[in-house]
C-alpha cells in the first residue's frame, strides 16, 4: 500500500485556515489525522512494563523521578550511553522513547 502525503504546505493551509469544510476533502482531514495519530504513537513514553524496545537500538529512557537519559539496549537491558559496559539496575528505567525521526 502506497502511503499519500500532504505537502507540508497544505497542511498548514489547512491547519491555519478558518473551518470551511470545502477547504479541507475527507480523504486529506484522515491523512492529516493519521499522520497525526502517527507521529503521537512515535513521541510518547512507553512504560516496561507495556513493551520493550527492541535489542540493539538506542533509545531515550527514564527512571520513576523523569530524570531522563540516553541507553543502548542489549538482550533486554539498558546501558547507559555514558557507561555501555555498566547495565542499569532492574526497576531503573521505567519508561522509554523512541527518538524523532
Amino acid at each position: 500500500m502506497e502511503k499519500e502525503l500532504l505537502t507540508e504546505m497544505r497542511i498548514r493551509e489547512i491547519a491555519y485556515s478558518p473551518y470551511d469544510h470545502n477547504n479541507c476533502s475527507s480523504k486529506e482531514a484522515s491523512l492529516i489525522a493519521k499522520e497525526v495519530l502517527s507521529l503521537r504513537d512515535s513521541l510518547r513514553w512507553i512504560s516496561i512494563d507495556e513493551v520493550m524496545p527492541k535489542d540493539e537500538t538506542t533509545v531515550i529512557v527514564r527512571n520513576a523521578g523523569g530524570v531522563p537519559w540516553i541507553a543502548d539496549v542489549d538482550h533486554g537491558q539498558f546501558y547507559p550511553d555514558e557507561f555501555p559496559v555498566d547495565r542499569m539496575s532492574p526497576g531503573e528505567v521505567t519508561h522509554w522513547m523512541r527518538f524523532p525521526e
